[in-house]
């Protein structure tokens, strides 16, 4: 054992584990505390993606979906006999509002 400087060894606590059964108690708590806070903020990252994951697939559906009813809506507009411009010169007139189309 090794005194500090300007101390007698005689007086000096003999430190081991199995009389300092407090400080293994507070360790051990410690760890515990330390983990179980892991733990659950591994759990609250992991639900807010979860959620982000089904709000992001939810706007997609949604945005397919109009898009979609969009796209028939024109393909029933122009009708199969106009073949003369195709469905994305339609959809340049539409959205770009060059001028509006015409069914010639």
């Amino acid at each position: 054992m090794c005194c500090p400087p300007l101390t007698s060894c005689e007086n000096f606590p003999t430190r081991s584990w199995a009389q300092n059964f407090n400080a293994l108690i507070i360790g051990a708590s410690y760890v515990i505390v330390v983990s179980l806070a892991q733990i659950l903020l591994a759990v609250v990252f992991m639900t807010a993606f979860v959620v982000l994951a089904v709000v992001s697939l939810a706007f997609f559906l949604k945005r397919r979906i109009a898009v979609r009813r969009k796209l028939q809506r024109i393909s029933k507009t122009i009708g199969p006999s106009s073949g003369r411009r195709s469905k994305g010169e339609w959809l340049e007139l539409l959205y770009l509002s060059i001028k509006q189309p015409t069914l010639l």
